[in-house]
């Protein structure tokens, strides 16, 4: 696509704010691989590439979905919850951290999601845009646990949207007054 087509989108947001949304997310991919040669003992240059071109559009799909939800909500600036859907979404859907070459079987076995990358990529952005990284989401809480495994099976396997993810952003930050049923009684739901 020609700079033209993109042009109302600079009008929108300027391009200022359009090439940090690019740096910030490249800048995060590469984070994010860099660690995870860290824990599995691999060559980032060896094995992964983060691809400028789909990020690129990721950011232009993000700004453009940006621009249709304040024209048609008619608001000025888009609530952090969807900034973060709307991010963590088209980078999933664009999927801009790819693999190099074949992965070993011995590679495979180390690291067996290493096929999700994008997904596991998506999700951490997810939580990072919306949460302050020095106060981390308890890891040792069990529902955390639980709820980390439903999320990546979901990014993996099912199919999402922004507006899922902004739920889940929601619901993530919700402080639930009510009590759950206990495990005990299966009378309402039937189970």
């Amino acid at each position: 696509m020609s700079e033209a087509d993109y042009e109302y989108l600079i009008e929108n947001f300027g391009e200022e704010k359009i090439l940090n949304r690019f740096v910030f997310i490249r800048d995060r991919a590469i984070d994010f691989l860099k660690r995870i040669c860290l824990d599995h003992n691999i060559t980032f240059e060896d094995i992964f590439f983060v691809s400028d071109e789909l990020i690129e559009e990721a950011v232009i799909d993000y700004f453009a979905d940006l621009v249709r939800l304040k024209d048609f909500h008619n608001i000025e600036k888009a609530q952090p919850q969807k900034v973060a859907a709307y991010t963590s979404y088209w980078v999933f859907r664009r999927k801009p951290i790819q693999l190099k070459k074949h992965i070993e079987d011995d590679l495979l076995i180390r690291f067996p999601n290493i096929k999700f990358l994008n997904e596991s990529f998506s999700y951490t952005l997810l939580i990072n845009l919306v949460f302050d990284e020095r106060k981390r989401i308890n890891d040792s809480n069990p529902r955390y646990g639980i709820f980390r495994d439903l999320i990546m099976y979901n990014f993996q396997y099912r199919q999402l949207n922004s507006q899922i993810l902004e739920l889940v952003i929601v619901a993530l930050s919700t402080n639930p007054n009510k009590e759950f049923l206990s495990e005990k009684d299966h009378s309402i739901t039937g189970d």
